[in-house]
């Protein structure tokens, strides 16, 4: 994905206007579900806890009594993974019954994907609006399961950032978030939660792995993740 924006224009960044939602909790219980790849399921956490854990906890210390948060995410999915995951009829029953969807996805269709990076090179434009369309389509799919769920899709973050280029790296992220955000403008049930700005170099990224984030991005993930889901539901 980062060879893919490096050469698109800048996009107009304009900033999403969403009134705040009552509470759709009847039942007094906060439901979400977590989806997609390795940051949604959590790889390289060195605490075990990753998005879900931390999550319910973020969310019980903030006061929702009651809070049920699962976790879908599989390591490694792209876009085409997570779409056939979807068809699981247990997982769709979740996910029917969210209040919220935390989805991560994209990412592995540049790492996964045969040809992947030398279409990239050879058509960055093209490639980088076929990986935001891949995006949509799941958007959309989980729409049609459950037309009411918050969505949070998370942007994108450097892995490397001790890279030579990190820096061109960083703005392209930057990039591509707001390409998130342009593209999902006109859904007021869709929120891009930037990451970029938390794994902001090596300190915040795994010790075991190096590559995703370590315990305490995490944890700062997940508590931005709270902040949006509170703003949006009026909780007691």
């Amino acid at each position: 994905m980062l060879l893919a924006i490096a050469l698109l224009e800048c996009h107009r960044h304009a900033t999403k206007i969403k009134p705040a939602r009552p509470s759709r909790l009847l039942d007094g219980v906060l439901r979400v579900i977590v989806v997609g790849d390795s940051l949604a399921y959590g790889s390289g956490d060195e605490s075990g806890k990753g998005i879900p854990a931390n999550l319910d906890e973020e969310l019980r210390q903030r006061g929702v009594a009651s809070v049920e948060v699962k976790n879908y995410g599989v390591p490694g999915a792209t876009t085409d993974d997570v779409e056939r995951r979807l068809q699981d009829d247990a997982i769709r029953s979740d996910l029917y019954a969210a209040d919220a969807i935390v989805l991560s996805v994209g990412a592995n269709d540049v790492f996964q994907a045969p040809d992947a990076r030398a279409e990239a090179i050879r058509e960055p434009v093209a490639f980088a609006q076929r990986i935001l369309t891949s995006v949509a389509a799941v958007v959309a799919l989980l729409r049609s399961i459950n037309p009411d769920a918050e969505i949070l899709l998370l942007g994108g973050y450097n892995p490397i950032p001790d890279h030579p280029l990190s820096k061109g790296i960083s703005r392209y992220l930057r990039r591509w978030d707001r390409m998130l955000d342009d593209r999902f403008e006109g859904d007021p049930l869709v929120d891009v939660v930037k990451t970029a700005d938390i794994i902001d170099g090596p300190a915040k990224l795994s010790p075991i792995d190096h590559f995703h984030p370590g315990a305490a991005a995490y944890r700062d993930i997940a508590k931005r993740v709270a902040d949006v889901l509170l703003a949006q539901f009026q909780t007691e």
